[in-house]
């Protein structure tokens, strides 16, 4: 969940989060370059590795090295970046992009 803000609230506040969510905050909330990176790899990459580990729990880690995921997105600068192809790349992750044609995601 991304709010809008620095995170500075109170450490009261961090305790009513419920633990399996995890909260960012970005000054408008979105998603820009540097919150997707973080994104990645705080809340999607170890999923990506629990995923591999949960559909292929007897194989070796040299399989599960050659598995590869796709991460569907669309065309956002943040997930066109360099950065964000690198962090995936770490999880054997390739973005696959939806269609550059008007209001796509909204379609879906």
């Amino acid at each position: 969940m991304v709010f809008r803000g620095l995170g500075n609230v109170l450490k009261k506040e961090r305790h009513l989060y419920h633990k399996l969510v995890d909260v960012y905050f970005q000054r408008k909330a979105w998603i820009d370059g540097v919150t997707h990176v973080d994104w990645i790899l705080k809340t999607l990459g170890p999923n990506l590795k629990s995923a591999v580990d949960h559909f292929l729990p007897n194989a070796s880690t040299s399989v599960k090295e050659r598995v590869l995921q796709y991460y569907i997105c669309d065309n956002l600068s943040a997930h066109t970046s360099r950065e964000t192809r690198t962090t995936l790349s770490k999880y054997h992750t390739k973005p696959w992009f939806l269609p550059q044609r008007p209001r796509t995601t909204a379609r879906l």
